[in-house]
């Protein structure tokens, strides 16, 4: 979408948002999402900022005003996603900086391309081998059985 386009939806947002909501939501872009801060700046008390940051992420006004803000901000950065990997890939594998930079950059993506995230282990099982295998243990052995292997089964 094009800047005038974004700033356009963003207005016709505006008119359907209360000021509170629209306060945090810009706060919540400039916090770099941090949601309990934008709520006390927001106005809200310091006791319910964690809850109501909580439950104004849900409100999909607010996430369309917080993902167009995002949008107008990447597009005077100029920078994407693949920019910032190249540069990563640049500092990781470079030689030119020194070496607590470059594992830095390597952590960073790793992250960013998701090459840490866990591996998924897939179990198969009939239903007699589960029987089988789970016929002996307590309750608590059964539920650290299925929380190990991430077995959802309906009680």
């Amino acid at each position: 979408m094009e800047e005038k386009e974004l700033r356009l939806e963003l207005d016709m947002l505006r008119d359907k948002m209360n000021s509170r909501h629209i306060r945090f939501a810009e706060e919540y872009h400039k916090s770099g999402g941090n949601g309990t801060l934008s709520a006390k700046l927001a106005g809200y008390s310091d006791k319910s900022s964690h809850s109501q940051a909580s439950r104004l992420l849900k409100d999909d006004k607010i996430k369309k005003y917080i993902s167009i803000l995002q949008q107008l901000a990447s597009k005077h950065f100029e920078v994407d996603r693949e920019d910032v990997i190249n540069k990563l890939t640049q500092i990781a594998f470079g030689g030119e900086h020194p070496v607590g930079q470059q594992m830095e950059a390597i952590k960073i993506l790793n992250n960013m391309t998701g090459w840490n995230a866990p591996s998924k282990q897939e179990v198969h099982h009939t239903i007699d081998e589960l029987a089988e295998r789970t016929k002996d243990m307590s309750l608590d052995e059964l539920k650290a059985y299925r929380q190990q292997y991430g077995l959802d089964i309906e009680q």
